[in-house]
């Protein structure tokens, strides 16, 4: 994120949504034959957020999963995010 000091764990949120939606593209193992097409799906999942503000007044979202399980005398906020992601049939035929 730009000139922001975030966690470097975490990804900008554009990125951390276009890595579970190339999920829902499927699986395929030319080798065993095997494919597997995804028409949707749904996550349901807690998530460590970092909001930022850039330089030119934008917000800048980061997220991840959660990461560390250690007691500390400030805990982690995990915001609870569900969503579904749908193929568009329209780009893939």
């Amino acid at each position: 994120m730009e000139n922001m000091e975030t966690d470097e764990a975490l990804l900008p949120f554009r990125d951390f949504l276009t890595e579970l939606t190339a999920q829902v593209a499927g699986f395929e193992d030319p080798e065993a034959g095997v494919t597997m097409e995804l028409e949707s799906l749904g996550v349901e999942m807690p998530l460590v957020l970092d909001i930022g503000l850039r330089e030119d007044g934008s917000l800048a979202l980061a997220a991840a999963p959660p990461l560390y399980y250690l007691e500390t005398t400030i805990e982690q906020v995990y915001h609870p995010v569900k969503f579904t992601i749908v193929q568009d049939q329209t780009l893939t035929r």
